[in-house]
């Protein structure tokens, strides 16, 4: 997979709101903190929606 079209978060509340929409990680890995990988276009509605704060 192409590294532009990955998007690392390390924001949980983030990543479980993905996770609870239905997105799932493609990978994860822990350095300091956990990072968790999504392929970018897959997250697209709903990171608009984050953003938006629509996510509840």
């Amino acid at each position: 997979m192409k590294e532009k079209n990955i998007i690392k978060i390390v924001n949980y509340k983030q990543a479980s709101m993905y996770i609870k929409y239905g997105i799932k990680p493609i990978d994860l890995y822990y350095t300091d903190t956990l990072v968790f990988i999504f392929n970018r276009d897959e997250t697209r509605e709903v990171y608009d929606k984050w953003c938006k704060y629509e996510l509840n």
